[in-house]
């Protein structure tokens, strides 16, 4: 669909009850949207509204546009650059580069059909273009990730750079902080951030200093060893803006280390008095979602290329399936084993009817054990799954500070299921995020950890406000009825609730029209 604005300029919100994203009350206000900026905002009724259209919004709310500050968007994006996920439940802005990976850092080529290929981009600046390029439907950030620095720099061997190679991922991070990037991120449990020490991770984080710009990790450990984990990141955002950024806090591995909630809470209040300034994000499900390759133990975690080994070699794929079948990592340990991981997503049309199940169940209708199942779709796939890992009364609990803020960790994906089949949370995250989160704050309190402090955190100048001049970056809702509307059997059922999401002042989404996309989004840089 070709890009439009069909948004009317300038449109006039009327009588709506206006959360400004700041965490005061709400108040009743007329907000005029003129062209891609909030151009007024008064009491009802105070504003000249002659030859302006109006919508009235009596009995709604209006508030920022929703800022996914935990999203897998990079190249989704430009996939589906309606991104279908994103608007339908008020996303305006999502943070990509999370976990380490960060395809904006790295040379992106196209391959065309005489074998010859191009060059997509090959930095952040390069990538910025060629985001705006696609005219997504959402302001798109990023972060400069580790795995994506030593994959360039050393690839996935399990060795300590050298002095040279140190000093060329520590360039590349400079170049791209200087160009816009939002901050560095790291997965220390992925491939090949694992093989980092602390130290390594420290060097880069030096790159930092001087800026406001976060470090922002999936940590090393979130189970057994999560009070380290945690450490260790203090340890490395001292080294560099002294600003630390949790990904997805949780505390993972089954009811055995659900315990370590409170010295885990613990460790980030001795961070924050040691000078470090500590948020975090969360998503508020108790299933995780990521490789299906992460339920392999050792040494299979460690191997870079699982599918081309099981391919070629018959007799390790035998071995695999006989040691997963003995026990999956130990960092993965579920509430009910095979019965709590569900296969999301495996890009195999052959899998259709197995999506959306879980390992126990799919090995029931096949007629194989789990481990045959795990390592057959990994031999021929880069799935992805979803693992009940966590304690709701822990993810709770979480969800009741003030620092942690929305995070969905997933990513833009279409209505229809044509680009990827998602988790729950890619459509539902800030919806449920305000319905459990606002069983402990005010809604103003629980919105301005969706909108002005993830974009304080991250240097967004002028967004998650609704300010006269600021961006109009909008959500207009029903409080009353906002929650999520989906689950592992229909993963991208519209959330309840969102009537319309604004994205620099044009309609990104409708609720009486959803599959009409006009497209108005930017790359935002810090």
């Amino acid at each position: 669909m070709t890009p439009s604005t069909s948004c009317p300029s300038p449109l006039a919100i009327r009588n709506v009850l206006v959360y400004d994203g700041t965490g005061r009350p709400p108040f009743i206000a007329d907000v005029i949207i003129k062209e891609s900026l909030v151009a007024a905002m008064d009491t009802t009724g105070s504003l000249n509204l002659t030859g302006i259209q109006q919508l009235d919004a009596t009995g709604l709310a209006l508030a920022p546009g929703f800022i996914d500050v935990h999203s897998h968007s990079d190249a989704p994006i430009l996939q589906c650059p309606t991104a279908d996920s994103r608007v339908s439940q008020g996303i305006t802005t999502e943070i990509v580069g999370n976990c380490g990976f960060s395809s904006a850092c790295q040379e992106n080529r196209r391959l065309r059909d005489d074998g010859s290929s191009d060059v997509l981009w090959k930095d952040v600046r390069s990538y910025a273009a060629e985001v705006e390029r696609r005219q997504p439907a959402v302001n798109i950030g990023t972060l400069c990730g580790h795995n994506t620095l030593r994959a360039m720099v050393i690839g996935y061997d399990k060795k300590a750079p050298t002095n040279d190679q140190l000093n060329q991922m520590k360039a590349i991070l400079k170049q791209s902080l200087d160009q816009g990037a939002l901050g560095f991120s790291s997965g220390l449990v992925y491939l090949p951030g694992r093989f980092a020490d602390t130290a390594e991770v420290q060097a880069l984080a030096t790159v930092l200093q001087g800026t406001v710009k976060p470090y922002c990790t999936h940590l090393r450990d979130e189970n057994a060893g999560i009070i380290e984990a945690l450490q260790e990141a203090a340890a490395i955002a001292s080294s560099g803006s002294k600003r630390l950024h949790v990904s997805h806090l949780k505390i993972s591995g089954g009811p055995a280390h659900w315990p370590k909630y409170d010295a885990a809470v613990a460790t980030l209040a001795a961070a924050r008095d040691a000078g470090v300034m500590v948020t975090a994000d969360c998503y508020p499900y108790v299933f995780c979602e990521t490789s299906l390759r992460q339920v392999m133990p050792e040494p299979y975690v460690d191997i870079h290329d699982l599918k081309k080994l099981f391919q070629e070699r018959p007799e390790a794929k035998a071995d695999a399936i006989k040691a997963l079948d003995q026990g999956i990592h130990p960092a993965w340990q579920t509430c009910n084993g095979w019965k709590s991981i569900v296969l999301c997503n495996t890009g195999d049309p052959a899998d259709r009817d197995i999506l959306g199940l879980t390992i126990a169940e799919i090995a029931a209708r096949r007629g194989q054990t789990p481990g045959e199942v795990c390592v057959d779709i990994i031999a021929r796939t880069n799935a992805s799954a979803a693992y009940e890992t966590m304690s709701q009364d822990n993810m709770l609990k979480f969800l009741q500070f003030p620092w942690v803020m929305a995070g969905s960790d997933g990513s833009a994906t279409s209505f229809d299921y044509s680009i990827k089949r998602g988790h729950p949370r890619y459509f539902g995250t800030f919806p449920r995020f305000f319905r459990l989160a606002g069983r402990f704050a005010p809604a103003a309190e629980v919105i301005r950890r969706m909108t002005s402090l993830p974009a304080d955190v991250f240097n967004l100048a002028g967004r998650g406000r609704i300010a006269v001049g600021a961006p109009a970056d909008l959500v207009l809702f029903d409080e009353d009825s906002l929650d999520a509307g989906c689950d592992f059997a229909a993963p991208h059922t519209l959330a309840t609730g969102i009537r319309q999401t604004f994205v620099n002042g044009t309609i990104a989404f409708d609720h009486k029209n959803p599959t009409c996309r006009p497209r108005a989004g930017k790359f935002l840089f810090a």
